[in-house]
């Protein structure tokens, strides 16, 4: 049974362009993962920390030298951990503030990249075979042949972090030009539905 972890980082519900491509995809997901399970990490209802000094000193620490509030500072930390391990495709959704990906987001990264659980300590990345989405809305449009192309870090940023835990295939979906939506030039529904070629191409890869 095929078990897709869904990671959404939008704070603005049911206008979120990127929950909005979510919805589509994992629609499209179920379509060729009959009896597929989904797991949904709603990072903005997840009362993630900021990595901080007793976080890096629990981390830093090896597990049998843990105190008990070691452990309790680690707990979240080591279920979203076993969330990355345990699914076979993770489908990441975010908008794109100020070039780069939102806070909530890169908190939860700084949660899930562990040495020993999804980084060896000869900094070889420990998942793999797995596939992961990333479904992007920005403003702007960072694609081929834009004059800022060189903008798009929150692409760079997670096939880099992705990388580096061992995760090479990675499907991204552009959701360019998204404020059209906002400024009402294109509804909702019209611009999710220019890109559910890509949406679901990427969600019917077994």
């Amino acid at each position: 049974m095929s078990k897709l972890l869904v990671i959404e980082s939008s704070p603005r519900g049911k206008q979120s362009i990127s929950r909005n491509m979510t919805r589509r995809f994992v629609t499209e997901w179920r379509k060729t993962h009959d009896g597929g399970q989904i797991i949904e990490r709603n990072l903005m209802r997840t009362k993630l920390e900021f990595v901080n000094a007793p976080w890096l000193d629990a981390y830093f620490t090896p597990a049998e030298h843990h105190s008990s509030e070691m452990k309790d500072t680690l707990k979240l930390s080591d279920e979203l951990v076993a969330e990355v391990l345990a699914a076979d495709h993770i489908l990441i959704a975010t908008p794109v503030y100020n070039y780069n990906v939102p806070a909530v987001l890169k908190a939860w990264i700084d949660h899930i990249v562990r040495k020993g659980m999804t980084l060896g300590f000869d900094g070889r990345g420990l998942v793999t075979g797995k596939k992961a989405t990333v479904l992007i809305a920005s403003g702007s449009v960072y694609g081929e042949g834009s004059p800022i192309r060189d903008r798009d870090m929150a692409t760079q940023y997670l096939r880099l972090v992705l990388g580096v835990i061992g995760i090479t295939d990675v499907t991204f979906v552009a959701g360019g030009g998204a404020k059209a939506v906002d400024l009402r030039e294109i509804s909702m529904e019209g611009f999710v539905d220019n890109l559910t070629p890509q949406l679901t191409r990427a969600a019917q890869v077994a």
